[in-house]
């Protein structure tokens, strides 16, 4: 139960940092100008947004990274459990 709660708790508090890096990016949409480079490039951006695109980066790798971990541990969960019942029809 502990364990739920605590992997409750993360994904609120990934969704809450997510959003909160993206509402802070809003201000750049809304006022974004076309001559100081492409849309979302560094260049047209200044400081605070960089440090908010680049916090949000780092939050998309670190999503992938978790999502990756958590997937291999299903597929390794469920190869034990094949494994457990192809050893336990063998053993009949």
């Amino acid at each position: 139960m502990k364990k739920a709660i605590l992997y409750l708790s993360m994904i609120v508090l990934d969704l809450l940092l997510y959003l909160f890096l993206s509402f802070n990016l809003i201000n750049y949409e809304d006022s974004y100008d076309g001559t100081k480079g492409g849309f979302y490039s560094l260049n047209s951006m200044n400081s605070s947004e960089k440090i908010f695109f680049i916090l949000l980066i780092i939050l998309y790798a670190i999503n992938i990274i978790v999502a990756s971990f958590v997937i291999f541990k299903i597929i390794k969960r469920s190869t034990i459990i094949k494994n457990i019942i192809m050893s336990a029809r063998q053993n009949k």
